[in-house]
């Protein structure tokens, strides 16, 4: 029995190697299109991502990644893999400033993880299903600690990039590297969003730590000139759609 579906409910881990993505492509407009058939399994995964994460991580996290982390990515025409859920809020909400269209309309699924550390493991995943993927981290150079560092390093080497431990704020065509992190690129290149924030916070919308619903809000609202990085972060992701 075949299924065609958009429900995230059909994926499941012990049955993900039979999951086919179909997409069409055209690159030469003289010529009929073509159907192009992804797939991938947990051995093919855990094969690829052998020096960076571990065959029980994959094992134990595989199902919840399907239908939590990536259950709309799956379905996705391109994916923005970031640390968090309010990286999520504020790229989505950049994309909408100055009567911009959200990343939906293109196709775009901003899939938020749980750091920088499970960035790898989707991106294997999505790859596999011939989802094209960027990847977005920040240095977090504050503080300097080794775990970052080594977190960098193993990014980068997956990506297949330069390897640094302190790589410089960069946007490219799969990935991108911000300066420190992005509260900081916010609060220091956009001093209007800190004042939204802070705004909306007196007004009981959204906690004053860390909270997508406010992020998001305070990013649309906020006045002024948000930094030229996240218009690049948008640019490149509506490019891969």
């Amino acid at each position: 029995m075949t299924y065609a579906t958009h429900s995230p409910y059909f994926v499941e881990a012990q049955r993900f190697h039979q999951i086919r993505r179909l997409t069409r492509v055209r690159p030469d407009l003289t010529k009929p299109s073509k159907i192009l058939v992804h797939s991938t399994d947990p051995a093919k995964v855990t094969t690829a991502l052998d020096t960076f994460v571990r065959p029980e991580v994959i094992r134990n996290q595989l199902d919840s990644l399907l239908l939590s982390n990536l259950s709309e990515a799956l379905f996705a025409n391109a994916v923005g893999l970031v640390e968090g859920t309010t990286d999520k809020a504020v790229i989505e909400g950049v994309a909408c400033r100055n009567g911009g269209k959200p990343l939906a309309t293109n196709g775009v699924v901003i899939a938020a993880q749980s750091g920088k550390t499970s960035l790898i493991f989707p991106y294997e995943i999505l790859k596999g299903l011939g989802i094209p993927v960027f990847v977005l981290f920040d240095t977090i150079m504050s503080g300097a600690l080794l775990s970052e560092a080594t977190a960098n390093e193993n990014l980068l080497r997956y990506l297949g990039a330069k390897v640094e431990s302190w790589p410089a704020a960069q946007i490219y065509s799969n990935y991108g590297v911000l300066d420190d992190n992005l509260e900081s690129v916010l609060s220091t290149g956009w001093p209007e969003w800190t004042q939204s924030v802070a705004t909306l916070v007196s007004l009981g919308i959204g906690d004053p730590l860390k909270n997508k619903v406010l992020y998001g809000q305070a990013t649309r609202d906020a006045e002024g000139t948000h930094p030229a990085v996240l218009d690049e972060i948008v640019s490149a992701l509506r490019v891969l759609s």
